[in-house]
């Protein structure tokens, strides 16, 4: 860490929302917030599941941006991908419920060494927002 200058930076391995939680508990919070789950939604019928997931993870996960901070957030679920906005959509409800407001810095799919086959629309599942966080009000 100190020889790529990240001091600043924390690296945590375990369970997200027990992390996510301690944070808030105890007052913790970051100028940057990636949040990066593995394939929640592996097909349609999970896709009602997922977006639960999605909201409670990114809830939490809001509350530790500063106002003024970011987070990244993705999915690399084809279900929630393959319906432009679902994503956008929902962090957005989970932002209102907490009263707080979201803006859109950048939103990115697939880079290019993970190309798109036209015929297998599936194909394109990797989505991500940068989102720039300014909390209204203490939760």
């Amino acid at each position: 860490r100190e020889r790529n200058n990240l001091d600043s930076v924390e690296f945590a391995q375990q369970d997200v929302l027990k992390f996510l939680e301690q944070a808030i508990n105890l007052g913790r919070s970051w100028d940057l917030v990636i949040v990066d789950p593995p394939k929640l939604a592996p097909n349609r019928q999970a896709l009602h599941r997922a977006l639960f997931m999605y909201k409670k993870i990114n809830r939490l996960a809001l509350k530790v941006v500063r106002t003024g901070g970011l987070l990244f957030t993705c999915s690399c679920s084809a279900a929630v991908t393959s319906t432009h906005g679902l994503l956008l959509k929902t962090i957005n409800e989970v932002a209102v419920e907490i009263d707080c407001e979201v803006s859109v810095v950048k939103e990115v799919g697939p880079a290019s060494d993970h190309g798109v086959n036209p015929a297998h629309l599936e194909s394109n599942y990797l989505t991500g927002l940068l989102l720039s966080v300014h909390h209204r009000e203490k939760y």
